[in-house]
């Protein structure tokens, strides 16, 4: 019954995204890719919003049912038929009426979960402009594709839905995402951290403050290249390459719009910054939190992890990492690799979840001290253990997939705990319910 009832939910609400979408016909942004897309897609709404009226999809509306949601301007509802009926009821009303002050571009997610969704959603879904963060390798959410190749070949259908004369923007850096985009046919703009890339991000350093004679860190900063020019970018708040790259993509969307450069910069640097996406916070203790809880793969991971080696504390460095899902048969395998890497960062590691024991087994298996490797089944576990082992100046990264609910060690960790609805992933009535 609840499988029927999403089938005509979904398709009723489809049904009138699309009318909207051609009575009010907005220019589009597509934003897909495995890692990054969720940072560039808020990114790239910060930018068209100096020259624009931008709605973006909030949350992680990327479904077939998350769409046509962010098309309409609505919110889920959840559990309730009773709020779905007014969904629809909703949607159907802007069917009939024009609405008032519908935004000149609409910036939207599109994910994957099995084979088809990807041509579903273009297939009534028309994108100027179509942006590729990247592809991780092992991918997540592969555990419905019979292999990578087909994830990444199902991701690349974003390309169907873009318009004839519209512009295709790659993560250059990334080798699967090249190739797709060649095999495509279509040309693209591409940007990157390495040389080769149309619009390039260099010099990219961490920086900090002086703050009662202890130097903190801030935040990133970087030189944006491009057309033989060069210009310093400052992002305070977050940290991370995934950011830069997030950064490089809403700065290629903006100069495509004939955007001022310097205008797009100033946006990046006073955007509201993203939740659990490598966000700097204050932590009990003195103690400062590197917030990347929103959700987890290997590649992100990686990345996370690569970041807390970069950051300079006075005290020790703390990784607090969950289970990675929908991995499919390469979870065994990513969990362990992960556990050597952090072996070499961190000096105190707590693993949560079931396939999180891996993590632990891999950093065990690399010369980590056991009795600094602890695991707990579930996030709300590791709090106690953890607000008795932080410090003044210590550094505590937390990140793990969306299930595992790493953002609750984050909430208990927090110095401004009452702000947690402000900076905190998943802070809704509902989420904390569950």
């Amino acid at each position: 019954m609840k499988a029927l009832l999403r089938y005509w939910v979904v398709s009723i609400l489809t049904w009138e995204a699309k009318q909207v979408l051609r009575r009010q016909n907005p220019r589009i942004v597509g934003v897909t890719g495995n890692v990054g897309k969720t940072s560039a897609k808020d990114t790239i709404a910060s930018v068209l919003g100096t020259g624009f009226t931008v709605k973006k999809s909030e949350k992680s509306y990327n479904s077939e049912l998350g769409l046509p949601l962010s098309v309409l301007g609505l919110e889920s509802g959840w559990d309730s038929p009773f709020a779905w009926l007014l969904n629809m009821m909703s949607g159907f009303y802007q069917v009939i009426f024009r609405r008032k002050n519908f935004p000149e571009w609409l910036v939207l997610e599109l994910g994957v979960d099995q084979v088809g969704d990807m041509k579903k959603a273009v297939s009534w879904l028309s994108m100027d402009v179509v942006v590729m963060t990247g592809m991780s390798d092992p991918p997540v959410h592969a555990e419905f594709f019979k292999s990578p190749d087909e994830l990444y070949a199902e991701k690349a259908r974003i390309i169907d839905g873009l318009k004839l004369g519209g512009v295709l923007i790659i993560n250059g850096d990334d080798p699967i995402t090249v190739r797709l985009a060649s095999e495509s046919g279509r040309g693209a703009i591409s940007f990157g951290i390495k040389s080769g890339s149309g619009i390039v991000a260099s010099n990219i350093h961490i920086t900090y403050r002086e703050e009662s004679g202890k130097r903190l860190p801030e935040g990133i900063t970087f030189k944006l290249e491009y057309q033989g020019k060069s210009l310093p970018v400052r992002m305070p708040g977050v940290v991370g390459k995934n950011m830069v790259y997030a950064a490089l993509a809403a700065i290629t969307v903006g100069m495509t719009q004939k955007l001022n450069v310097v205008e797009t910069i100033a946006a990046l640097s006073t955007a509201e910054k993203p939740r659990g996406r490598l966000r700097l916070l204050r932590g009990k203790k003195g103690c400062f939190i590197l917030d990347d809880s929103y959700n987890s793969s290997p590649t992100a991971a990686t990345l996370a992890v690569d970041t807390l080696k970069e950051i300079i504390v006075k005290g020790k460095k703390i990784a607090v990492l969950g289970d990675m899902l929908e991995l499919g048969s390469f979870a065994e395998n990513a969990h362990e690799k992960l556990g050597t890497k952090v072996a070499d960062v961190a000096h105190t590691l707590f693993t949560v979840g079931t396939l999180a024991r891996g993590i632990r087994e891999g950093a065990l298996d690399a010369g980590f001290d056991h009795e600094r490797a602890i695991h707990f089944s579930k996030s709300i576990d590791v709090i106690p253990s953890l607000l008795e082992t932080i410090k003044e100046g210590d550094l505590v990264l937390v990140k793990g997939s969306q299930g595992v609910r790493m953002e609750r060690i984050v909430r208990e960790l927090l110095k401004d705990t009452e702000r947690a609805s402000d900076l905190l992933v998943r802070q809704d009535k509902q989420w904390l319910a569950r």
